[in-house]
């Protein structure tokens, strides 16, 4: 597909046709569990992980056009582009590196002759060092008191990730340091 508007690909017209029969009563989740195969259909284990799609509104045809869809829009091309450092953000001219900062294998990432793992893997142990120095009460605030809190900001969802581990844990555990989220920095969000 050359760049171009996404909504305008075959494929894309094709799911906007199949999204009207989303309200069919065969999607209807209670028809949808009791096809005794359909676990087995849309579920995938991968490295020690069980992906279930068995309750989502999909059948064999939709299914089909989503495989489209990532092989018309060059999905996996696109995403091993991204993944190896090189330029997907047009707009920007550059590349996008936040799958980097999740990387944990060894793998190299050249840009401009430079290995951003390797940097990323410093940063990281820059990160443990200093909140260590916070867990163990060895840096303070501006008063002379150990931290007790910390806010997170997270502009377009990326604190989600932080807050749901946080939410899911923190009964099960004994906080250091209470956690305080902020969808973006708008002083509406600041009452929270």
């Amino acid at each position: 597909m050359a760049r171009g508007k996404f909504s305008t690909c075959n494929t894309c017209q094709n799911l906007n046709r199949l999204s009207k029969t989303f309200e069919d009563k065969k999607f209807h989740l209670k028809n949808l569990i009791q096809n005794k195969n359909r676990l087995e259909k849309f579920s995938l284990k991968q490295e020690g992980f069980f992906y279930d799609f068995s309750k989502q509104r999909i059948d064999d045809i939709l299914l089909h056009e989503l495989f489209d869809l990532a092989r018309e829009t060059r999905a996996k091309e696109l995403f091993s582009k991204m993944a190896s450092g090189k330029i997907v953000n047009v707009t920007e001219n550059r590349a996008a590196l936040h799958t980097a900062t999740r990387d944990f294998t060894h793998y190299t990432i050249l840009l401009d002759d430079i290995n951003i793992i390797s940097e990323i893997k410093q940063v990281n142990k820059e990160i443990k060092k200093f909140s260590r120095k916070v867990h163990n009460k060895e840096l303070k605030g501006s008063t002379g008191k150990p931290f007790t809190d910390a806010v997170i900001i997270g502009i377009g969802g990326s604190y989600l990730g932080c807050e749901f581990v946080y939410t899911a844990l923190k009964h099960s555990m004994d906080p250091l340091i209470n956690l305080h989220f902020l969808t973006n920095v708008d002083i509406d969000n600041f009452g929270q």
